[in-house]
């Protein structure tokens, strides 16, 4: 398409003179009977990128953040809103955003904020992870024991940590776990791990604070062999088992199940 564009007074050829330019390649996408040039020059918030195209007629009328502002005028404003470069705005990339961080994985990925060890395009925080499950019953010090897990799900870095709260001082207890759940009424809780069990010991007693910690030594029976061996990228569930003798009933009681998720 070829269109010829006025620009009066330019002063091109002298003093209050005008001048007509013939521009070749120009049209009007959107039909309106305007050049798109012509509607360019007179807006250019129609084309963001100033690519001479009008945004709308390049197929990017995306606002997948509801701000008023194409994305594409978005990204081109501020590259960093599309890590990747797939022309969408990373906090709508919601469907490659396993953490939810508002950064889609390969850029979390690629730019060194989430390790992926085996390579699966998966950041490794969203492959292995802790969570709590199966709810621990009041025991003598009005509450229920709450099992948490501190350090690494990387079994190579050997900082997995199993702590036990809310537990009744002085107490003796062990911590277990297996490859299955349960919710069994057990002694004066119930019993959140399914059978077959594997014991973790010595046992550990509980601190003035209520507290009972247990490192976690994968390098030892029956973590590291048989059929209780963790391996990476395994899934198993731990509990606390205690003496409560204040309690009175069973004189036993248990913490909520604590479901682990180790690294690939």
């Amino acid at each position: 398409t070829t269109g010829i564009v006025g620009a009066h007074g330019d002063d091109d050829n002298g003093y209050n003179s005008g001048s007509a330019y013939l521009i070749s390649g120009v049209g009007d996408c959107n039909g309106n009977g305007i050049l798109d040039i012509t509607e360019i020059n007179a807006d250019p918030s129609l084309d963001c990128d100033s690519n001479g195209l009008i945004d709308f007629c390049e197929g990017m009328w995306n606002d997948c953040n509801s701000n008023n502002t194409l994305d594409i005028c978005d990204i081109y404003n501020d590259p960093s809103l599309d890590c990747d470069g797939n022309w969408i705005i990373d906090s709508c990339d919601a469907g490659n955003d396993c953490n939810g961080n508002g950064i889609p994985d390969s850029c979390d990925i690629a730019d060194g904020y989430s390790a992926d060890d085996n390579g699966n395009g998966i950041p490794d925080d969203c492959e292995c992870s802790w969570d709590t499950y199966c709810p621990a019953t009041v025991n003598s010090t009005g509450a229920g024991a709450d099992l948490i897990a501190v350090g690494s799900l990387d079994i190579s870095a050997s900082t997995f940590t199993l702590v036990a709260a809310s537990a009744p001082p002085g107490e003796w207890g062990l911590f277990y776990y297996g490859s299955t759940t349960a919710q069994t009424p057990f002694y004066n809780g119930y019993r959140c791990v399914g059978a077959p069990f594997f014991r973790m010991d010595p046992p550990d007693q509980v601190a003035p604070n209520g507290r009972a910690s247990h490192y976690v030594d994968f390098n030892t029976w029956p973590m590291s062999s048989g059929a209780g061996q963790i391996d990476p990228g395994s899934t198993w569930y731990f509990q606390f088992w205690f003496r409560d003798t204040a309690a009175g009933g069973w004189n036993v009681n248990l913490s909520n199940g604590l479901e682990a998720n180790f690294c690939p």
